[in-house]
């Protein structure tokens, strides 16, 4: 009983289920060193699926109206769509398009042959765009769960390897987003789904209301046509940001203005506000600026390397994050409303697609609403392949396969370094052993306390786009000048913040306001303490991280640091410079290491010193 799951779009990957849960996942940008990454190649698919009975469920995914480009030794088929050729789409991106980079692992792309899953072949594109999304009103009058809904997000499918063919399942995104999000956690109690992608055009594809009921029933209930992640997107690059890392510099650049700029025009749907599609989301942010009497031309001239950001962009990031909230809310309820006339039960609400990425959004949609909001790791496409395996598994078998026992068996799920590559990639890249099992927390907890910055390299490595403490980089938390070399070390911005590793048993000390449980460091929380100002954003907010014992080696240090009398709380950010992804392997973390000009890396094993500094 496996099944396995592609994901073959930007943030690409694989992941091997059986009954027991996840044997085996694959992040592509983890190993090929390209952040974002996008598509897979043979050897890739191999990786999975060699030794796996003919009778392995298959589930296969895409971004939206991204192409599934495929070498000479695999072929993906999806019923009635055509295969072409790569280069049609690239030509038509344009070459200074991040997919340019993204692919640049594969340097055959440009002869590939590709079969791309356009929104319009399905048929829910119609019912998308009906009247359901008109306005959130008429949104929250759905009042039952088409069935025929669940089958339009199927197309049958072939994945030929190496000349065996295997039947396979192509599903929706938005689908997978939510079956990934029950999976990871919500395997065992009913939930009410709600999607919503990072920065995409007019389509089905921008999310969608899903009702969870275990042990494996998700039924699509009403497509959400999602415009906010792609407005936040737009208004992110009009401020100088590009157009992948630029929403979250401006998650972080909000705090520093006012919501001045706030327009009734801007709460709606998408039909409302591009005028039932008469306006591009460029001519909406555009026509909102010029009537709130923002110099569009000065947005992008501003020193980003400043310590405090500019009012002018500060306080159009602020509106932006204003808008998204108050549109989230209003999508939210019509949820609600929905699940109500429907008489579905849910014990909580699960956020999901790369606008879940959002902390200040998912914060305040945890104050407003009556039950609890929950947001997996890998809220971005990273989950889509877990949530391909998840889907076609359901499908084969009627059932969910085993579910997360905790929180760490969602997100640690990686590679794992042993002492032997420990050793070989320390003797190759000059760094030594200065503190063996025994004694490296109570010296890495002196080095922090002293003001050292720490990497560290432990356990399986964590899933999705946030270091939670297995491939991370750790400081002080006392020291304001910490913000600041840490933002030096990693070439951000040094207006932007950090957030706290805390022990959940003393989070409350310091931090109130926010989910009684947040392991993923996807929720604001207000600071009550000056204690910490580097990880105290300018709104007095932190992105907290409970830590607990099945975090790992995180745990044990934080323990450490309240023995030598310090409290038990780290700066935690991911360890990765600029532009890179986040380290996998421990070659990677010493190599990453060396470049950023760390002295010390923290392993399962023990405390690393580099020898040449």
């Amino acid at each position: 009983m496996d099944s396995i799951g592609y994901h073959f779009g930007h943030d690409a990957g694989a992941a091997h289920l059986d009954e027991a849960g996840i044997k085996r996942f694959l992040s592509k940008e983890r190993f090929c060193r390209i952040k974002h990454a996008l598509g897979l190649s043979s050897d890739d698919v191999a990786q999975l699926i060699d030794g796996c009975s003919k009778d392995t469920a298959i589930g296969l995914s895409s971004t939206q109206n991204v192409p599934i480009i495929f070498d000479s030794n695999f072929i993906v088929n999806i019923d009635g769509i055509e295969t072409g050729n790569s280069n049609a789409f690239f030509e038509k991106i344009g070459p200074t398009h991040p997919y340019y980079l993204q692919t640049s692992w594969n340097n055959n792309i440009a002869n590939s042959r590709c079969v791309t899953v356009d929104e319009s072949q399905f048929y829910y594109e119609t019912y998308a765009n009906s009247n359901c999304n008109a306005s959130y009103e008429t949104l929250a009058m759905v009042g039952y769960a088409d069935p025929v809904l669940n089958t339009w997000m199927r197309k049958s499918a072939k994945l030929s390897l190496n000349g065996v063919d295997r039947p396979a399942t192509f599903y929706q995104h938005h689908l997978l987003h939510a079956f990934y999000a029950a999976y990871a956690i919500s395997p065992d109690k009913p939930a009410l789904i709600v999607t919503g992608d990072g920065g995409i055009g007019p389509s089905f594809a921008g999310g969608g209301i899903y009702f969870w009921t275990p042990p494996g029933n998700l039924r699509p209930v009403a497509p959400v046509d999602g415009w906010l992640g792609e407005f936040y997107t737009t208004v992110s690059i009009l401020c100088g940001f590009d157009a992948t890392g630029g929403p979250g510099k401006m998650m972080g650049l909000g705090p520093y203005g006012r919501s001045i700029h706030m327009d009734t025009g801007l709460i709606g749907t998408r039909r409302q506000v591009t005028l039932d599609g008469k306006l591009d989301m460029n001519e909406v942010v555009w026509r909102w600026l010029v009537r709130s009497n923002v110099d569009i031309a000065a947005l992008s001239n501003w020193n980003r390397g400043g310590r405090i950001p500019p009012g002018n962009v500060a306080d159009v990031a602020a509106t932006a994050q204003t808008i998204i909230e108050l549109n989230l809310i209003k999508l939210l309820r019509s949820a609600e409303a929905i699940a109500r006339r429907c008489r579905h039960e849910y014990e909580s609400i699960l956020l999901c697609g790369g606008l879940a990425l959002n902390c200040p959004s998912n914060s305040t949609l945890n104050d407003v609403l009556k039950v609890p909001v929950l947001v997996p790791p890998a809220v971005n496409d990273e989950g889509l392949s877990i949530g391909a395996a998840v889907a076609a598994y359901v499908d084969k078998h009627l059932c969910l396969p085993n579910g997360p026992r905790n929180f760490a068996d969602s997100v640690y799920i990686g590679s794992y370094p042993t002492v032997d590559e420990v050793e070989a990639a320390g003797a190759e890249l000059g760094w030594k052993t200065i503190a063996q099992k025994d004694t490296m927390l109570y010296e890495t907890a002196q080095l922090l306390a002293a003001g050292m910055i720490i990497g560290v390299c432990s356990g399986r490595s964590e899933l999705g786009p946030r270091a939670l403490g297995h491939r991370s980089i750790l400081a002080d938390p006392c020291s304001l000048k910490n913000w600041e070399a840490v933002n030096k070390i990693k070439g951000r911005e040094s207006w932007r913040p950090f957030a706290p590793a805390v022990l959940f048993q003393d989070a409350s000390n310091w931090f109130d306001r926010g989910p009684s449980f947040s392991p993923y460091m996807l929720f604001n929380y207000r600071c009550t303490s000056k204690l910490f100002p580097a990880v105290t954003h300018f709104d007095h907010t932190a992105r907290v991280q409970h830590v607990v014992p099945e975090t790992g080696l995180l745990y044990l240090l934080l323990e450490e640091m309240r023995f030598i009398g310090r409290d038990p709380i780290l700066l935690n950010t991911s360890f990765n410079g600029p532009g890179v992804p986040i380290v996998e392997g421990i070659y990677d973390a010493l190599a990453e290491a060396s470049r950023l000009g760390l002295t010390y890396v923290l392993t399962d094993f023990g405390l690393l010193c580099r020898e040449q500094i």
